[in-house]
């Protein structure tokens, strides 16, 4: 019994059984006997020392077996890159790590590792019944888990009668789950079952995940699949750009502190750089698994529809069909590739589709909301050599009337009149001139009209000076009372704000008042830093932040080489401020 490995056991727990069955007083004795360590203890999420475990013929059974049935492993590998993956194994096979924590991102998260097992009382007396003892189940330690995934029951972490532990803390390792506690209560009869189904579904979810639901992809895909579900949400651009806030508006929409608290999951902050954003970025750090799953929970119904989702286009992954009606590939997915560009007036993504084969291009508007749209044309751009030489070929017969020609090009006879008229060629003769050219051409084609003498309206620039400069005092009053991050003062940005930015750049001269208001206010570089600086060093003491100087100089922006003088006064803030 002590050499098997039970269903969904966790390594630590057959350690903790050998231990009890070979009678070593000390657990170093154990660690050495299995893992060759002298100091030190494997950890139970993703333990080192595999190699010398199997080696020491303890075990029957292969090595990736003993990572993916028996330890942590297949909960973090989505949300890894491949590189990540590859160095998490190598350093679990060798003797002794103390990297794996570091690589796999478990140690910088802002989940922290549970410090106690968990148990299910039914799962505890099912085990008992079966094998005739109880062990510890991997599912049950998955971090933020609360309810059993079999029996939807809370899992326990003490006693409740007694409040006594389960963990040893004399041998630094769990002992086995017993049917009582050290003080004889029976832990089969604390049952308690959940309702919430939030707490089902984060628990449901982890399970999946862990039995290799998501074995198949890694961080970088799982990004793609983000990035491709949001642009169909609205919540990012065509480009990839994520609306950062409305996304964080959208979470706690969902997601209410009370659950999230329970979970151990802190609020993403209002800043640039909270977990959320940071996820939703291509960030070379890896973000817990539980963090994942609150963002798929939110943008899918269900773990499996993220797997069909597509590529991370707005128009789903290619190929498309071709939509030339006379062609003999009409509906078969001929293009393979398509230009995304954005509409000027909706800033929604717009596809352009070029049938290589004939030609025929067509556009139209997207997201797609479904597979059938690829069937849809919003404006056709182009009809093809094809379909021009078969227009050409039907009008020599003169017993077609426009109708019929329409009729059977499948389009409107004003389109089949403006191409038998010649706009066509024209149109392509233009397209072959330059900027230059077609200007000069259009200026020649447009009759000149006779100018009219109008009396120029003089211009009082005294009052002109007096008007935009309130406007600019205005504008400055309302730039530093913006909330967030100080925003850099500058000619530029108050022209802008007050849309008198050509005026300010080619009629300051004629504006004494205004040049006097934008040589006081407007911020040098310097200027700008330290009000950032003072701004910084106030929020962290508003949420009772640390403060520390690398923070501050990483957050205000400032980079690497900045004067002697701002690190002076960063110095003198900090003292002022403890």
């Amino acid at each position: 019994m002590g050499a098997t490995l039970y269903p969904d056991e966790l390594l630590a727990s057959f350690i903790a059984r050998n231990h009890l069955l070979r009678g070593h007083r000390s657990i170093k004795t154990t660690y050495q006997s299995f893992f060759h360590l002298t100091a030190g203890k494997p950890a139970y999420d993703l333990p080192s020392g595999l190699k010398a475990l199997l080696q020491s013929e303890q075990l029957k059974i292969t090595l990736d077996e003993l990572i993916h049935f028996h330890t942590l492993y297949p909960y973090y590998k989505p949300f890894w890159s491949i590189q990540q993956c590859r160095q998490v194994k190598e350093e679990m096979v060798a003797d002794k790590s103390q990297r794996i924590q570091m690589i796999a991102g478990v140690m910088a998260s802002i989940i922290r590792t549970h410090k106690v097992l968990k148990i299910c009382p039914l799962c505890l007396q099912a085990d008992l019944d079966q094998f005739g003892e109880a062990y510890w189940h991997r599912t049950h330690q998955l971090p933020g888990v609360l309810v059993c995934p079999i029996h939807k029951c809370f899992l326990l972490e003490k006693c409740h009668q007694c409040n006594e532990d389960f963990m040893d803390q004399r041998i630094q390792y769990p002992a086995l789950p017993t049917a009582f506690c050290r003080n004889h209560h029976a832990l089969s009869e604390m049952v308690c079952i959940v309702e919430d189904p939030r707490l089902i579904g984060i628990s449901d979810f982890s399970n999946y995940i862990l039995k290799g639901g998501y074995s198949e992809y890694n961080k970088e895909q799982m990004y793609d699949k983000y990035i491709q579900r949001l642009i169909r949400l609205g919540y990012c651009t065509a480009t990839g750009r994520v609306k950062q806030r409305e996304v964080r508006e959208f979470f706690l929409s969902q997601y209410n502190p009370q659950f999230l608290t329970q979970i151990a999951v802190k609020l993403p902050e209002d800043t640039d750089f909270n977990w959320l954003s940071t996820i939703l970025r291509k960030s070379r750090r890896a973000q817990h698994p539980l963090l994942h799953i609150l963002i798929i929970q939110l943008l899918w119904d269900a773990p499996e529809n993220i797997k069909l989702e597509g590529a991370s286009f707005p128009f789903g992954s290619g190929p498309w069909p071709c939509l030339n009606p006379i062609s003999d590939h009409y509906h078969i997915n001929i293009i393979h590739h398509v230009k995304i560009t954005r509409c000027s007036n909706t800033r929604k993504p717009v596809g352009t589709f070029e049938c290589p084969s004939c030609g025929f291009t067509y556009s139209r508007r997207g997201p797609d909301q479904d597979r059938s749209a690829i069937y849809t044309i919003g404006r056709i751009k182009k009809f093809g050599p094809i379909w021009e030489i078969q227009l050409e070929q039907l009008s020599k017969d003169h017993a077609l009337g426009l109708r019929e020609l329409s009729r059977l090009m499948k389009c409107d006879p004003k389109t089949i009149k403006r191409y038998l008229i010649g706009s066509i060629s024209l149109k392509n003769e233009a397209n072959n001139l330059t900027n230059f050219q077609q200007r000069k051409k259009k200026r020649k084609a447009t009759p000149t009209t006779k100018k009219l003498n109008v009396t120029p309206v003089r211009v009082d620039w005294e009052i002109r000076d007096q008007e935009i400069n309130m406007l600019i005092k205005d504008a400055i009053k309302k730039i530093k009372q913006q909330e967030g991050k100080p925003i850099k003062i500058t000619k530029a940005r108050i022209g802008r704000t007050i849309g008198q930015l050509a005026i300010l750049e080619k009629k300051l001269d004629l504006l004494p008042l205004c040049k006097e208001t934008l040589q006081r206010h407007v911020e040098t570089l310097e200027q700008h830093q330290k009000r950032r600086i003072d701004w910084i060093i106030n929020q962290c003491t508003l949420q009772k932040l640390p403060l520390r100087k690398w923070f501050i100089i990483r957050k205000a922006g400032i980079g690497q080489k900045y004067s002697k003088e701002m690190e002076c006064y960063i110095a003198e803030r900090l003292k002022d401020a403890v």
